[in-house]
């Protein structure tokens, strides 16, 4: 009789603590997300990952008693319903503080007042709401955060959350001036020093002082990004993507010479006495930062309404996945880390196993079941297996009732949502390896779909959801970052006797 035993290991990832850590406030933040008018049940269990999240407002796990109230831990302990546990995770674990500072910086070039100038009272200008949330969300979740309006170079107001709102609303605080996204982009990587995230409102419109054709030098952009980018080893990137009404004076570039009449562009410098709008023009919001903070800004989604998003540099290794027991099928027996497979494996004696994931924290691409089971790599070409994917009512209607209410608990608590099923047909035996299946990640095709490379003399509804050359920017991240493109890995010992 043959044996075959897969041993799940859990690869998970804590950063080192940086910072003088959150403020109590910050923290009962955190659980009133969770915690919804502070009341909870047996249903409203906390899975490791929203744990870990909570864990990461914590600045030492070691001394957490002096840092964290006894009310919040007791409320833990309950939504957890195991206290042994809880107490565990917050003793082992080495937890990331938050950023020391925020800087917020606001491109104000002339291009960018038509977001907010609006004649037109029924046109849905998203910047007016999406940047004051931005400012009062992160001033609610962070400790200090500094506003900074940049052109060329940032200029730091001086004046209260509310006055900078205040003026961005009525749009006193643009400038009548062209802006440099490459002196924008270099100053912000590399003035975010550890400890800080800095956060650009802009709509990314590459745009050369005194450059007549600004296509023919979109190289310079890039280069200058790839070489800031290349020092600051520590950076990560997000890059969030949001459309608006649009109703300025600038569109895109200086050559659109179409007359504005006939429904094309506006080409900048005509007068603003005629009103046509431009539907979903987008604008982006990038973040920047330590890993840890970056991805914590993400899954905290302080961003939430955005079109589309992307990050750079992050990985999710510490993505909870464990084999689910009693979801399995032939002559198996589980553990929440190893499976054992009693005889031999061929066609006629297929094995299927159940293995669960909280896939929560990944980028919103790469949740989906078809890029989950698409893209997973195995390191072993040997194995002769298949690969499906579910969500939790689908894996709950493909085992019987009576099995799967014997492990709900178990998913629940984990918030698996995302669940394998492994096949494993003929393998060959007497091996031992260690096999992995690693999910990598990729540009998405929002990017590239958005990028316009020429938008001189087309029609305005052709700009719509459309960046002049923003693969340009794009282009220098994945320069910087493609090495650094797997999401997470699940791990198993196999051994077959």
């Amino acid at each position: 009789m043959k044996y075959i035993t897969l041993i799940l290991f859990p690869i998970i990832f804590f950063a080192a603590c940086s910072g003088d850590g959150p403020t109590e406030k910050q923290l009962k933040n955190k659980l009133q997300r969770i915690i919804k008018d502070g009341q909870y049940s047996s249903d409203d269990t906390i899975s490791e990952s929203e744990f870990k999240n909570i864990l990461s407002r914590i600045r030492d796990a070691n001394d957490y008693d002096k840092f964290v109230d006894k009310e919040i831990v007791n409320v833990l302990q309950q939504l957890s319903d195991d206290k042994n546990w809880v107490l565990e995770k917050i003793s082992t674990n080495s937890i990331i503080s938050q950023p020391n500072i925020i800087n917020i910086y606001m491109e104000v070039s002339a291009s960018m007042k038509g977001y907010i100038i609006a004649d037109e009272t029924n046109a849905d200008y998203t910047i007016k709401e999406v940047v004051p949330k931005l400012i009062t969300d992160c001033s609610n979740n962070y400790d200090s955060i500094r506003l900074f309006t940049i052109t060329d170079q940032p200029k730091e107001f001086k004046k209260t959350e509310n006055d900078f709102i205040e003026a961005l609303i009525r749009g006193k605080i643009f400038r009548n001036a062209s802006t440099s996204l490459d002196k924008i982009f270099e100053h912000i990587t590399k003035n975010t020093p550890k400890g800080e995230m800095s956060i650009l409102i802009s709509d990314c419109i590459l745009d050369f002082k005194g450059k007549v054709n600004n296509a023919a030098d979109k190289g310079i952009l890039t280069t200058a990004i790839t070489s800031s980018l290349s020092n600051q080893k520590d950076l990560t990137a997000a890059v969030f993507q949001f459309y608006s009404d649009f109703n300025g004076q600038f569109y895109y570039t200086t050559e659109n010479k179409q007359p504005f009449s006939k429904g094309y562009a506006r080409p900048n410098g005509t007068p603003n006495k005629s009103h046509t709008l431009l539907h979903e023009r987008p604008f982006y919001i990038w973040v920047f930062g330590e890993e840890a903070h970056v991805k914590d800004f993400v899954i905290d989604e302080i961003v939430d309404e955005s079109i589309h998003s992307h990050s750079y540099g992050l990985n999710y290794l510490e993505t909870e996945y464990s084999i689910i027991d009693k979801l399995f099928e032939g002559r198996v027996s589980t553990s929440p880390k190893a499976v054992t497979i009693n005889g031999k494996i061929n066609e006629n004696r297929p094995t299927r196993f159940t293995v669960g994931m909280n896939v929560s924290s990944l980028p919103k691409y790469a949740q989906t079941k078809d890029y989950i089971k698409n893209k997973l790599q195995s390191n072993i070409d040997y194995i002769d297996y298949e690969l499906e994917v579910y969500d939790k009512e689908e894996i709950k209607a493909l085992f019987e009732d009576k099995k799967f209410r014997q492990v709900a608990s178990q998913i629940g608590k984990r918030g698996y949502n995302r669940f394998l099923v492994i096949k494993l047909n003929n393998t060959p035996a007497d091996r031992k390896n260690k096999w992995k299946l690693s999910l990598t990640g990729e540009e998405p095709s929002w990017i590239k779909n958005t990028n316009i490379d020429d938008d001189r003399e087309v029609s305005a509804s052709s700009l719509e959801k459309r960046t002049f050359l923003f693969t340009s920017i794009t282009n220098a991240f994945n320069d910087r970052y493609e090495d650094q493109n797997t999401l997470f890995e699940l791990s198993f010992d196999l051994n077959i006797r």
